[in-house]
C-alpha cells in the first residue's frame, strides 16, 4: 500500500519545523497537530505510521542527537543536558545510554569514538544494487536521512519474483540521483543485473577505496537509526579530517547491512591526489 502523497509531503514538513525548533520548550504533539491543522489523534497515528516514532519519541530523540553533536565537539554534560530538555544530569545520561549503549560521560570524553571500531580501508569492485526504492524528500544528506527505509512501506514482492534477482543475505542503503529525483535505494548487491521487479530499481555502485566505518550494534531499529546517523557524523567530522584521506565525490557512500555487521561506506582518496588549490585551504 502506497503512503499517501498528502500526508507525506505533511510529514515533511513537520519534520523540517521540528529540527528547527528543537530548542522550543512549547514543542509538543498538540502544538504540531494545531500548527499544521490536523485532528490530533489522527496526526500521531499516521505519523507513527510512517515514521516508526511517536511525536514524542522523534522530538526526544533529535533532541538527544543535537546533545551528541555538542559533546562531539567537546561540549559539557551540563550543557547537553540542557540542550535535550532534561532537567537533570541523571535524567540525561538515563536517556541518552538507552539511545547510544554509553554513558554520555564516556561519550563525551572520547568525542563519540568509543561507539566506533577501528575503521579499515578496502577496495571494493564494481557492483550494482537492486531494490526497493524510496524518493528522498529536498535538502537532506546522508547522516540526516540514515536508515531510510526506517517506517517506510515495502512493496509486496512475490518470493519468486525477489529471487531472480540473484543477491544474498547482505543488503546496501544509497542514495542515487534519477531523472525523477533522488531516490533511497536498498537492496542486495550483485555482480550483473539479471532481473528487475517492477517494484524495484537498479542503481551501479562503482568501486575502488573505501573507509568502512562499522556502526554499533542496536536493540531496534529506531536505534539503529541514530547509530547509522552517529557513524555518518564521526565519518566526515572526526575520522576524516585526521585521516590523510578525503571523500571521493565521483563514487557514492553507502549504508551496509548483514545481521550485526552493519558499516557506514565512504569512498575516499589520499589527500595528496587532491588538486593543489583545494589543500591549500
Amino acid at each position: 500500500m502506497k503512503t499517501d502523497p498528502d500526508k507525506t509531503k505533511l510529514l515533511q514538513d513537520c519534520r523540517r519545523f521540528i529540527i528547527a525548533h528543537l530548542d522550543d520548550d512549547d514543542l509538543t504533539p498538540e502544538m504540531l497537530a494545531q500548527r499544521f491543522h490536523y485532528e490530533y489523534s489522527s496526526f500521531r497515528a499516521f505519523f507513527k505510521e510512517i515514521t516508526g516514532f511517536s511525536i514524542h519519541e522523534f522530538i526526544r530523540l533529535k533532541r538527544i542527537h543535537k546533545a551528541a553533536h555538542y559533546l562531539c565537539e567537546g561540549g559539557h554534560i551540563s550543557t547537553a543536558a540542557r540542550i535535550a530538555k532534561f532537567n537533570t544530569r541523571s535524567g540525561f545520561n538515563k536517556a541518552f545510554f538507552s539511545v547510544y549503549g554509553v554513558s554520555a560521560s564516556k561519550y563525551a570524553a572520547s568525542r563519540g569514538t568509543i561507539l566506533m571500531d577501528a575503521v579499515t580501508l578496502e577496495t571494493q569492485p564494481d557492483r550494482y544494487i537492486v531494490g526497493y526504492a524510496f524518493p528522498v524528500e529536498d535538502g537532506l544528506d546522508e547522516g540526516e536521512s540514515s536508515a531510510y527505509w526506517l517506517g517506510k512501506e515495502f512493496p509486496d514482492i512475490p518470493p519468486d519474483e525477489y529471487n531472480k534477482i540473484g543477491g544474498g543475505a547482505e543488503m546496501i542503503g544509497l542514495w542515487s540521483d534519477h531523472s525523477d529525483g533522488v531516490w533511497y535505494i536498498l537492496g542486495p548487491p550483485v555482480e550483473k543485473v539479471h532481473y528487475v521487479p517492477a517494484q524495484m530499481r537498479s542503481v551501479k555502485l562503482a568501486g575502488g577505496m573505501f573507509a568502512v566505518i562499522p556502526v554499533p550494534k542496536a536493540g531496534n531499529n529506531q536505534q539503529l537509526s541514530e547509530n547509522f546517523r552517529s557513524t555518518w557524523f564521526y565519518a566526515y567530522h572526526q575520522w576524516l579530517p585526521s585521516s590523510g584521506y578525503m571523500p571521493d565525490d565521483e563514487r557514492t557512500a553507502y549504508e551496509y547491512y548483514l545481521s550485526d555487521r552493519n558499516s557506514v561506506c565512504i569512498p575516499v582518496k589520499p589527500v595528496s591526489e587532491a588538486d593543489p588549490a583545494l589543500k591549500e585551504n
